[in-house]
């Protein structure tokens, strides 16, 4: 997917996650990048600043932790802030372990926008007579990227949901990079991008807004298999 935000939506939250792929026998490497735009940025300025980095880089490990059997820190996170620009990056790193998970003869490992999913949400009573505020004032966009550790079957995916309330793409594609031929390496990209356009769903347009949420979850997730 080439340019996934209008020019006219500032994209406040941007992810960049890069894993480097390895087969179950072996440690596999994922780094984050995050930035965080104008009223995004001011808001997680704040927060950044009231915790230790030691304290926040370990808030920030337990999250992907809770996706993998076992993930330790590769390098101290950091954190950059350009008070001209408004924007505040966050440096992530990290070795896993338990990447794959087994089912019988097979291992599997599932890529997720769990970024873009977070703005994903439902109202906790669906039998409701006021309005359901959803939304962030700015586009989300997430992108991962991955290293495969051979060579690896695509099938290309692309899913666009413009309704009333929300934008949301996905899309999986294999692209091309350096050693693809040399490692016997796969290198697949997956882009993810959300916005909301209204900051609430009247009562009477619930059904649509939770059709459109669910057309979306299910195209969140990418799932990788092989068997050794």
């Amino acid at each position: 997917m080439s340019e996934m935000a209008p020019p006219t939506i500032p994209v406040t939250q941007d992810v960049e996650q890069k894993y480097v792929v390895n087969h179950a026998h072996a440690q596999s490497y994922l780094t984050v990048k995050t930035t965080y735009r104008g009223l995004e940025a001011e808001r997680w300025r704040r927060y950044l600043e009231s915790k230790p980095l030691v304290e926040l880089g370990e808030e920030y490990a337990n999250y992907y932790a809770s996706f993998f059997n076992a993930l330790d820190l590769m390098r101290p996170l950091t954190i950059s802030d350009d008070l001209e620009t408004n924007e505040v990056t966050v440096n992530e790193a990290y070795v896993i372990e338990g990447l794959w998970s087994k089912s019988e003869d097979a291992y599997t490992f599932v890529v997720s926008g769990d970024i873009v999913d977070d703005y994903l949400t439902k109202p906790d009573l669906i039998r409701r007579k006021t309005p359901f505020r959803f939304g962030t004032e700015g586009a989300v966009r997430q992108k991962i990227k991955l290293s495969l550790p051979e060579s690896w079957e695509i099938e290309a995916s692309n899913h666009t949901i413009n309704g009333p309330y929300f934008e949301f793409q996905s899309s999986l594609s294999k692209i091309s990079a350096p050693g693809e031929t040399l490692f016997d390496k796969t290198y697949v990209e997956a882009n993810y991008f959300y916005r909301s356009k209204k900051r609430h769903v009247e009562a009477s347009e619930l059904r649509q807004y939770l059709g459109d949420i669910d057309d979306a979850w299910n195209s969140v997730d990418y799932e990788f298999t092989y068997r050794p």
